[in-house]
């Protein structure tokens, strides 16, 4: 079964980040401490939070708590904790709300894509929940790069 997470409040980056790197992230704001408790159960989702306190408050099966305040750097700490692979299952999930991405036909959302955009690029990708139109532009590279330093940097040794 493929792990799920639920983030609090305080790591909204930290769920962008793992959407971006395919994994199924729930966050919502705002919401109180029982409601993420009762999300996570419900949905057997692993609890990620800085609130050490947190785990005080409400029953959660599983908890990890992060231990820094870079998102990169949470990331790591996340994808070395639970041996995620950061990097072949990118741009799967929709950053914005974790909905499932799925191949599109660029003519089919011709009034959606600005006119350069078209005419140069061929792959495209619509997010199954909010709609959001994707395709390989300038951020693309940078975010794969990213991805792969922060996997690099998770199974460096001191």
């Amino acid at each position: 079964m493929e792990r799920k997470f639920l983030v609090d409040d305080n790591l909204a980056k930290l769920a962008r980040w793992l959407r971006l790197a395919g994994y199924d992230t729930a966050f919502y704001n705002p919401v109180d401490d029982n409601e993420l408790a009762r999300i996570a159960k419900s949905e057997q989702r692993t609890m990620i939070t800085r609130d050490r306190k947190l785990p005080q408050r409400c029953e959660f099966d599983e908890v990890f708590l992060i231990t820094v305040e870079n998102p990169f750097e949470q990331l790591a700490e996340v994808a070395r904790h639970f041996t995620l692979d950061l990097e072949t299952r990118t741009f799967q999930r929709c950053p914005k709300c974790n909905g499932l991405l799925s191949s599109v036909k660029k003519q089919d959302y011709a009034d959606e894509i600005p006119p350069h955009v078209y005419q140069t690029l061929d792959e495209f990708h619509r997010c199954a929940s909010c709609g959001q139109l994707y395709w390989p532009g300038t951020h693309y590279e940078r975010i794969r790069m990213k991805m792969e330093w922060v996997n690099e940097a998770c199974w460096e040794t001191d």
